[in-house]
């Protein structure tokens, strides 16, 4: 199979890579979440460790409604969840995460749904996991494509390159987590490239790949 994976399913895909690694030909990452679990919770807590406490926890109280499942309005919720993430992000001199592509889009039901278990539930069925190792057999080839804007999560983009024989790093200029919808001109194109059996321009592989 030929198969692409956005943010967390790029840990399921690895996943059946580790084990039926014969079945897969030609993978591609969008957005994924990191090989460890250590530095990509790391990643999340490093975002905000210096942000004002105030503003830190008006963006944490909507998420909390959210994760239990008691906000009244889980699309408001959301909104204010993200408006904050901006402003901290922005007052930390960093990227904000971009509106498009993000779950405030989701209709209600499956927000309220997405939060109260599909945003928990899978990454401790993960438990602590490391796809650095174990991938070494996998035969098939992989493209990791990941927005060049958002420095902190490319650099952990660099681990999956290493950890696959034949991989490589796409990092999209004008683009972050969300590349696909921030810069679909590029990605698709890009896609199509490497389904057609060539590795897209500026893809870097192994080491050259970490920024």
């Amino acid at each position: 199979m030929n198969v692409l994976a956005h943010s967390f399913g790029s840990l399921v895909v690895a996943e059946y890579a580790r084990r039926y690694p014969d079945l897969l030909a030609r993978v591609i990452f969008l957005g994924s979440t990191g090989p460890r679990r250590s530095a990509a919770a790391r990643l999340v807590r490093g975002q905000f460790a210096d942000a004002d406490s105030a503003l830190l926890r008006s963006m944490y109280e909507p998420l909390a409604e959210l994760l239990s499942g008691t906000a009244d309005d889980p699309v408001s919720a959301c909104q204010t969840y993200h408006e904050r993430g901006a402003e901290l992000a922005e007052s930390l001199g960093r990227r904000g995460p971009t509106p498009r592509g993000s779950e405030r889009l989701m209709e209600p039901d499956a927000l309220r749904y997405y939060f109260r278990y599909t945003a928990q539930v899978g990454p401790r069925l993960f438990g602590d996991w490391d796809y650095t190792v174990g991938l070494e057999s996998f035969p098939g080839a992989l493209l990791v494509i990941y927005g060049a804007d958002d420095a902190d999560g490319l650099a952990v983009q660099g681990e999956w390159v290493t950890a696959v024989h034949d991989a490589r790093l796409l990092a999209v200029p004008g683009a972050g987590k969300a590349v696909h919808v921030e810069r679909p001109d590029a990605v698709f194109s890009a896609i199509d490239e490497f389904l057609d059996g060539r590795w897209p321009e500026g893809a870097l592989p192994g080491r050259d790949a970490t920024p």
